[in-house]
C-alpha cells in the first residue's frame, strides 16, 4: 500500500506547515496567549531591571548626537519648541473640539478620499484653524507650507 504524500491546507506538496501556514498558526497563537507573554516578560523585565537601566544608557549615548539634532531640527525661527505646538493641535482635533467635514476641502469631487480625513493646520500657533484633507492633499499642504515658511 502507498502513503499518499501529505498536503497542507494550501496544497504545498509533502508539507505539514507551509509558510503561511506557519504565518498563521503563530498569529493565532499569539492571539490566544497575548496575558501569558506580557505576564512573562513583565516578570522578565522586574528580574533585570539593571541590564534594561544599562541598555538605555547606552542607547542614549550611543544616538545622543542624533536626537540633539533632530531638537534642533523640530525648533522654530523665534526658538519655541515646534512638537508642543504640533501636540496642542494634534489634541484640539483628537477630542473632539475639531470636527471633520465630511469630504476634503481640497480636492472634494475625488470619492476615493472620503476615508481617513485629516486635520492640516496652517500654523501651529492657532490650533483651533485647520482644514479637512485626505492623506495625499495634506501631503501636498505640508510641503506647501514649509517652501512658504523658507
Amino acid at each position: 500500500m502507498v502513503k499518499k504524500p501529505k498536503l497542507c491546507p494550501h496544497g504545498v506538496l509533502g508539507l505539514i506547515k507551509c509558510k503561511q501556514c506557519k504565518k498563521e498558526w503563530r498569529r493565532t497563537w499569539y492571539k490566544k496567549n497575548k496575558a501569558k507573554i506580557a505576564q512573562y516578560l513583565q516578570i522578565w523585565r522586574d528580574k533585570n531591571r539593571e541590564k534594561i537601566t544599562k541598555y538605555n544608557q547606552e542607547w542614549e549615548k550611543r544616538h545622543r548626537k542624533q536626537n540633539i539634532e533632530k531638537t534642533k531640527r523640530l525648533r522654530t525661527k523665534d526658538g519655541t519648541d515646534l512638537t508642543r505646538k504640533k501636540d496642542r493641535a494634534h489634541n484640539v482635533g483628537r477630542y473632539g473640539r475639531c470636527t471633520l467635514a465630511n469630504e476634503c476641502e481640497l480636492c472634494p469631487t475625488e470619492d476615493k478620499h472620503l476615508k481617513n480625513l485629516q486635520h492640516h493646520h496652517p500654523d501651529y500657533n492657532y490650533p483651533e484653524i485647520y482644514v479637512t484633507t485626505c492623506p495625499s492633499c495634506h501631503s501636498f499642504a505640508d510641503r506647501t507650507t514649509r517652501e512658504i515658511e523658507k
